[in-house]
C-alpha cells in the first residue's frame, strides 16, 4: 500500500462476471493487511481483486489470480508409517481420502523402493507420487537416482506459489533423465524431484528422522500442488507470472500455441523441448492481466500476470541497486548537495533572464530614439 496514512479502502474480488466478495481495509504505508474471504470457485478460474480508491500507485492496485480446483481424490499409501503420518499432516485439509486397496485409488503415493515394487503394475496406469530410497535407476522411465549425500540450504519450486524454502537431508538424491520436468531444486540448479507423465519421483523419504523438510513452509504447498499436478495433468495449468519476465509453460504435445488475451491473440508460439521437457517459452509477458495459452480451441494454461512488487515499493534505491541496474558511472549524492547544486543551476538561469530583460529595455531603448530622429 502506498498511501501517506492510515486510510481505509475497499477491496473487491471479482470473478466470472461479478463482485463475489468485498471488505473494508484500515491500510497503513509499508505494512501487510491479511483477511479471509470466502468465495465460490469462478468460472472461468480466475480472479481479479481491486482495491478502490486507487492509492497513488495504481499499477498494483489490482491483482489477478488464476486458480486451480484441488480434486477430491482416493489416495493409497503404501511405505513406513512415519512418513506416512508425515505426509497426512502436510495434506492437511485437502480433499483427500485413504483407498481400501489399490486398485480403487486415483493416486498412488509409494515410499521406498519395496513400495514400488509392490505396486509396478499399477503405476503405469494410475497417477504416481514416489519417493525413492535408494539410488539406481527406473530404467523404464529414463531415470537416474545419484548416491545419496547430505544438503543443507535452500530448495526451490519455481512452478509453485511458495518458491524458496530451506531444508536438511541426510541422504538426499540428485534426478537425472531426459524428458523430465523439474519441480523442487537445491542450490545450483539440481532436480530432486521431477515428473514425466503420471509419474512424479522424489529423491528423498519425508522421514522426520533424516530430513526437516516437512518444517519447511515450501513443503506442504509442494506436495498439494504436485497432487493437483498429477490428477489434472490434462487440465489447464494455473500459473502466475511477473509483467516483462519471461514464462515457461508445461504443454503435453509439440505445436503452435496461441497467446490470448480478452479476445486478441499476442503471439503465436512454438513448443521447444528442453531440460525441463517440452514446453512454450514465452519471452516476455507484456502488460498486467489474465492470459490464456491456447492450441486448436483447447485452453493449455491460465496465466495470471502482475507487476513485481518491487517496481511498488517507494524505498529509496541503494546505490549498490543502482550500480546493478543502471549502466555508466553512478554517482549518488547527498540532498544538501543536490539542494546547492540545484540552488546554483537557479541562480545561473535568475542571472540570464536578468541579462535577457536589460537587452529588451535597451533594444527598446534604441528603437524609440530612433523612431523620434527620423520624424525630424
Amino acid at each position: 500500500f502506498s498511501g501517506e496514512a492510515t486510510d481505509r479502502r475497499r477491496f473487491l474480488l471479482r470473478g466470472g462476471g461479478r463482485v463475489l466478495a468485498e471488505e473494508e481495509l484500515a491500510l497503513r504505508p509499508g505494512q501487510d493487511t491479511l483477511f479471509f474471504l470466502e468465495v465460490p470457485f469462478p468460472d472461468p478460474p480466475v480472479l481479479t481483486g481491486v482495491l478502490e480508491p486507487p492509492d497513488r500507485m495504481r499499477g498494483d492496485d489490482v491483482f489477478h489470480l488464476v486458480l486451480r480446483p484441488f480434486p477430491r481424490a482416493r489416495v493409497w499409501l503404501d511405505g513406513p508409517s512415519l512418513p506416512q503420518e508425515v505426509l497426512k499432516a502436510a495434506l492437511g485439509t485437502a480433499p483427500v481420502e485413504e483407498a481400501e486397496n489399490p486398485g480403487d485409488a486415483d493416486l498412488l503415493v509409494l515410499i521406498g523402493e519395496a513400495a514400488l515394487r509392490r505396486n509396478w503394475d499399477r503405476v503405469a496406469g494410475t497417477p504416481t507420487l514416489y519417493f525413492a530410497d535408494r539410488p539406481g535407476g527406473l530404467g523404464t522411465w529414463g531415470l537416474g537416482l545419484s548416491s545419496p549425500a547430505p544438503y543443507t540450504g535452500p530448495i526451490f519450486a519455481p512452478q509453485m506459489p511458495v518458491r524458496e524454502g530451506r531444508a536438511r537431508f541426510e541422504e538426499l538424491m540428485r534426478l537425472e533423465g531426459t524428458g523430465w520436468t523439474p519441480l523442487l531444486l537445491v542450490e545450483g540448479g539440481d532436480p530432486i524431484a521431477a515428473q514425466k507423465g503420471d509419474l512424479v519421483v522424489l529423491g528423498f523419504v519425508p522421514d522426520p528422522r533424516k530430513t526437516d523438510v516437512f518444517l519447511s513452509p515450501l513443503f506442504a504447498p509442494f506436495l498439494q500442488g504436485t497432487l493437483v499436478r498429477l490428477l489434472h495433468r490434462n487440465q489447464p495449468a494455473a500459473l502466475q507470472a511477473l509483467v516483462g519476465n519471461p514464462l515457461s509453460v508445461p504443454v503435453p504435445e509439440p505445436g503452435v500455441y496461441a497467446l490470448i488475451q480478452g479476445r486478441d491473440t499476442l503471439d503465436l508460439l512454438a513448443s521447444e523441448v528442453g531440460e525441463e521437457g517440452m514446453a512454450v517459452r514465452i519471452p516476455e509477458i507484456p502488460r498486467p492481466g489474465i492470459y490464456r495459452l491456447e492450441q486448436g480451441g483447447r485452453i493449455w494454461a491460465w496465466i495470471g500476470a502482475n507487476l513485481d512488487p518491487e517496481e511498488s515499493d517507494p524505498t529509496p534505491a541503494s546505490e549498490a541497486l543502482l550500480k546493478a541496474h543502471v549502466e555508466g558511472e553512478v554517482r549518488v549524492v547527498s540532498s544538501d548537495h543536490l539542494e546547492a547544486s540545484l540552488g546554483a543551476v537557479f541562480s545561473l538561469q535568475t542571472l540570464f533572464l536578468r541579462l535577457a530583460l536589460l537587452f529588451l529595455v535597451l533594444e527598446m531603448g534604441v528603437l524609440a530614439v530612433l523612431r523620434y530622429l527620423s520624424r525630424r
